[in-house]
C-alpha cells in the first residue's frame, strides 16, 4: 500500500468453500475462512460477482446486476430461523471437493428455498425482528428488486426461456400491463423478494464479521450485463436494441494472437447517449449497490469504458466488428461526484491496452492489475515483471479466476520459461514454487490505497520531529504532483495531503515523476481540505500558504509543527483554504513574470522551512 500498509489477501469465490450441501455458501465455512485470513495476517478477501447466475452458471452472466446469488444461502441459516428442519436436508447433493454439480445443486436448493418460503407467512411474526427487516429491505431495494422479482416471476411463467421469446405484451410491457402483473403474480414476486432478503441478510453478517476482523472484501462487476436479465428487460432504452427488444450490436473483442476470430460475447451494448441523458443514474445506482455490500470493487474489462468492440448482431464471429468510443471520462466524473471523490475501484486493465485507456485509468487514480503468470509465458521482458512496474498504483496477482492454478500453470510451462521463473524467483525447489511466486508478488512495488493523515502524524512522532506536512489545493498536473512528492521526501516532509475533487490522483505519471519517492512519502486524499486543516490545528499545527500578497518568506516564522499550503499557478490557493491559514508567505522575485510553477514554489518554500528548522 502507498501508506506503507501494504495489504495482501486471497481470491476465493464462496462457491469454492467446503460445504456439506454440494456448493460453498455463506455458512460456517465462510466464517472459518475469515478467521483463517485474520490468523494469516491477510487483510483482503476477493470474490467474483455475487449475482444470481443465469445460463452456464457463470457469475459473469447473471439475471440481474443487483440481485444476490440464491445458491449461496446457507441451509443451516434456514434451520436456525425455524423455516425448515434438519431432517429435510438429508437428500442434499453429495459434496465433492473437486467440483460443483450445478445440475443437482440448483433444483435441490430451489426446493429447499421454496419450502422455507411456504412457511414464512406463518413464521414471519414469530421470528424476532424478521418481519420488519424484510419490509425495510423490500423498501430500500425497491429501485431494483421489483423489476428483478417481476422478471423472475415472468421467467417462471414462461418455463425459464429467455425474455426475447416471451409474448409481445410480456417482452415489451406497458406500465399498465406491468402493474397488472404485479397484482396477478404477487405470490411468485414475493418469493423472489424473500430469497433476496435471505441472501443479503446473510451477506451483511459476513461482511460485518470480516470488517470486524480487519478483512476488507473486494468484489467484482462485469462491464456488460447479460441479454437475458432484468436490467435489459426493464431498461430497454439504455441498450442498443430494436423495437422488439432484439440487440442491434453486441459486445466482444477483436481477433488477436489467441483467437483468429476474436471473442463473440453476445452481451447487448449500452446506448451511451441515453445513459448520459440520465446522468449515468443506472451506473451510479449499480456501483452504489455494490459498494454497499463490498469495500472495494474490481471492474472487469475496464478498457471498454474508453472504447468497445461493437459487432453487428447475428455475426457468427467477432471479426466484423469496430472500435467505438465510450464516454468513460464523463461516466467516471459523474461517479466520482456521486461518491464525493472516493472511488475504491480496481480497473481490470489486462490485455491489449492503449495509451488512451491508461490515461482514463490514471486520470481517476484507479489502480490497474499485474498478473505474474503473464510475466513468464514468454522470454520477453514484459510489463508484468515486477521490476518493470512503473507505478505502485496497481494490484499484483499471481493469477486470476481465468488462469490455471499456480502449480498447474508452472508444470505446463515450456522448459525455457520455467527456467526463467526459477531464476527470477530464486526458486530452488519446485515443490515450494507457489510460495516463491507469492513472495515475488509481496516484494513488488504494487500498492493499493492512500495514506491516512494520522499516519503522517505518527511518522513524525516516531522520528521525534515536529510534523511537517504539504497541503496541495487544486494541483491538477500529474507532473507537478510527482515533483512535489519528490521534493517533500528530500525536504523531510512527513506527508502530502491532496483533495478528492479538482485534483490529480496518484497516477502512473505521478509515480514516475516522483522518481520513487511515492514509495516512501505518504499521500492522503481528503474530502474537505478546510476541515482537515482545522482538525490539524487542534493538534498544534500552524499553516502557511504561498501567496504573492503575503509577507516575504524570510520574515515568516515557519518553525515548529507546520503545514505548507500550495495552490496552482493559475488560481493560487482557494479563498476558504487561504482564510484557514495562519500566515501567507511570498517568494521574492526579480523577474518579469509574477509566478512560479507550483512544484518550484513548493520546493523553494519547503527548503526555507528546512533552513529555519536548522537554525
Amino acid at each position: 500500500m502507498i501508506n506503507n500498509e501494504r495489504l495482501s489477501g486471497i481470491l476465493l469465490h464462496p462457491t469454492s468453500l467446503p460445504s456439506p450441501y454440494g456448493i460453498g455458501d455463506l455458512g460456517d465455512e465462510a466464517y472459518a475462512f475469515i478467521d483463517f485470513l485474520a490468523r494469516a495476517g491477510q487483510h483482503l478477501w476477493q470474490v467474483l460477482p455475487l449475482t444470481h447466475t443465469g445460463f452456464g452458471d457463470s457469475p459473469y452472466q447473471s439475471f440481474s446486476a443487483f440481485a444476490g446469488q440464491p445458491l449461496l444461502i446457507d441451509p443451516r441459516h434456514l434451520i436456525r430461523l425455524g423455516l425448515i428442519g434438519g431432517w429435510e436436508l438429508t437428500d442434499c447433493p453429495i459434496a465433492d471437493p473437486s467440483h460443483v454439480d450445478y445440475g443437482q445443486v440448483i433444483p435441490w436448493k430451489e426446493k429447499v428455498l421454496a419450502l422455507a418460503y411456504s412457511r414464512f407467512p406463518q413464521k414471519r411474526h414469530e421470528i424476532p425482528g424478521i418481519d420488519q427487516s424484510f419490509q425495510e429491505f423490500c423498501e430500500s431495494s425497491r429501485y431494483w428488486l421489483d423489476d428483478y422479482a417481476l422478471f423472475m416471476a415472468c421467467k417462471k411463467l414462461h418455463h425459464g426461456v429467455d425474455w426475447l421469446h416471451w409474448p409481445d405484451e410480456y417482452r415489451c410491457p406497458t406500465l399498465e400491463f406491468k402493474a397488472g402483473l404485479f397484482k396477478s403474480m404477487h405470490e411468485d414476486i414475493e418469493y423472489y423478494r424473500f430469497i433476496q432478503f435471505l441472501f443479503f441478510d446473510e451477506w451483511k453478517r459476513i461482511k460485518k464479521y470480516a470488517n470486524d476482523h480487519g478483512i476488507r472484501i473486494i468484489g467484482d462487476i462485469p462491464i456488460f450485463v447479460s441479454m437475458d436479465s432484468a436490467d435489459v428487460w426493464a431498461n430497454q432504452h439504455l441498450f442498443q436494441l430494436d423495437s422488439k427488444g432484439y440487440p442491434t450490436r453486441v459486445a466482444g473483442v477483436p481477433p488477436d494472437y489467441f483467437s483468429a476470430t476474436g471473442q463473440l460475447w453476445g452481451n447487448p451494448l449500452y446506448n451511451w447517449e441515453a445513459h448520459e441523458a440520465e446522468h449515468f443514474s443506472w451506473w451510479i445506482s449499480r456501483i452504489r449497490a455494490q459498494l454497499h455490500n463490498l469495500d472495494i470493487l474490481r471492474v472487469d474489462h475496464f478498457r471498454g469504458f474508453e472504447a468497445f468492440w461493437s459487432i453487428p448482431y447475428g455475426e457468427p464471429t467477432a471479426v466484423n466488428g469496430e472500435w467505438v468510443k465510450a464516454p468513460g471520462h464523463a461516466l467516471f466524473s459523474a461517479v466520482r461526484d456521486a461518491f464525493e471523490g472516493n472511488l475504491p475501484i480496481i480497473a481490470e486493465d489486462l490485455g491489449v491496452i492503449t495509451p488512451e485507456v491508461e490515461a482514463l485509468r490514471d486520470e481517476f487514480g484507479l489502480p490497474g492489475m499485474k498478473v505474474l503468470q503473464f510475466a513468464f509465458d514468454s522470454l520477453d521482458e514484459g510489463s508484468y515483471l515486477p521490476h518493470r512496474y512503473t507505478s505502485p498504483v496497481c494490484v499484483c496477482y499471481t493469477g486470476t479466476h481465468d488462469n490455471d492454478t499456480t502449480r498447474s500453470w508452472y508444470q505446463t510451462l515450456r522448459p525455457e520459461c520455467r527456467d526463467k521463473v526459477r531464476r527470477y524467483t530464486h526458486c530452488s525447489n519446485d515443490t515450494h514454487f507457489p510460495l516463491d511466486l507469492i513472495g515475488t508478488a509481496l516484494a513488488s512495488v504494487a500498492a493499493y490505497e492512500y495514506a491516512e493523515v494520522e499516519d503522517m502524524l505518527k511518522l513524525a512522532e516516531e522520528k521525534g520531529e515536529d510534523p511537517f506536512l504539504i497541503i496541495l489545493d487544486n494541483i491538477e498536473d500529474p507532473h507537478n504532483l510527482g515533483a512535489i512528492i519528490r521534493t517533500a521526501n528530500q525536504a523531510g516532509a512527513h506527508g502530502v495531503i491532496i483533495p478528492k475533487r479538482r485534483a490529480v490522483g496518484l497516477t502512473a505519471t505521478v509515480a514516475r515523476t516522483s522518481a520513487g519517492a511515492l514509495n516512501y512519502t505518504p499521500v492522503a486524499k481528503v474530502t474537505n481540505l478546510v476541515k482537515t486543516m482545522e482538525d490539524l490545528k487542534k493538534k498544534g499545527l500552524w499553516f502557511v500558504c504561498a501567496d504573492m500578497d503575503g509577507d516575504v518568506m524570510y520574515d515568516v516564522n515557519m518553525k515548529g509543527p507546520i503545514g505548507l499550503v500550495i495552490g496552482n499557478e493559475g488560481e493560487g490557493v482557494g479563498r476558504l483554504v487561504k482564510d484557514t491559514c495562519d500566515f501567507t508567505a511570498r517568494i521574492p522575485m526579480k523577474g518579469d513574470i509574477d509566478s512560479l510553477n507550483a512544484s518550484v514554489a513548493a520546493g523553494v518554500l519547503a527548503y526555507e522551512i528546512v533552513r529555519q528548522r536548522s537554525v
